[in-house]
């Protein structure tokens, strides 16, 4: 507890706060949730090629009701087909205009990865930059990206996880964060179980949001 305190009161005041939910979580009491300062939040929407949250489109809902900037995120599996994992993504992530930019989740490897798996990968982001008119975001930990990423894909933001650590680690290919997940235990009123909180640092978050203009 003592780190993660530590770690927060070493924020920048220029950093933004938010938080990231899925399932896995429980259902949230919306009513009851005390946002505090945070400014936005990431919702998990969909996994592999076929999974979709079940709580995803009322979380990222309730979200913006309360007044936060709304994010969706896939949990990439990079031994399912990219086109298909992003249809499903597409289909089932009810992101708007004024949205937070697309986040792909890149921290496991399969027993039996595609051997060009980063290529699959690309065609992803790609997919969905095509889809939303804005460059999603790679949410990944220096550890997984070091071993198991390259350094093609600086062209993107990175939402960076790493906890109990004054400043997170730059993987391979990126020049800074965007993101940052510095803890994965907090409470949270209104929340059964503890949620992952997150800093934003680069000014407006509005610059990241999907524009109003789709395909």
């Amino acid at each position: 507890m003592w780190l993660v305190c530590y770690v927060m009161m070493q924020a920048s005041p220029e950093w933004q706060m938010g938080f990231d939910i899925s399932h896995l979580e429980g259902e949230v009491d919306w009513v009851n949730v005390d946002i505090g300062g945070h400014s936005f939040c990431f919702v998990k929407s969909t996994e592999g090629d076929d999974f979709v949250d079940p709580m995803a489109a009322e979380n990222m809902k309730q979200a913006r009701d309360k007044g936060l900037k709304v994010g969706a995120y896939h949990f990439y599996r990079n031994n399912d087909e990219p086109d298909v994992q992003a249809n499903n993504f597409i289909a089932n992530s009810p992101l708007l205009p004024g949205d937070l930019a697309p986040v792909v989740d890149v921290e496991t490897m399969s027993h039996e990865p595609h051997k060009d798996w980063l290529d699959d990968l690309r065609t992803f982001v790609s997919i969905l930059e095509s889809h939303y008119g804005v460059k999603p975001i790679i949410y990944t930990s220096p550890r997984f990206w070091n071993t198991h990423g390259s350094d093609e894909f600086g062209d993107l933001l990175l939402w960076v996880a790493e906890y109990g650590v004054e400043q997170p680690l730059i993987p391979q290919g990126f020049e800074q964060w965007t993101f940052w997940q510095h803890t994965e235990d907090t409470p949270m009123k209104g929340v059964p179980k503890p949620v992952d909180l997150n800093y934003f640092v680069g000014g407006s978050l509005e610059r990241l949001t999907i524009p109003t203009s789709q395909d």
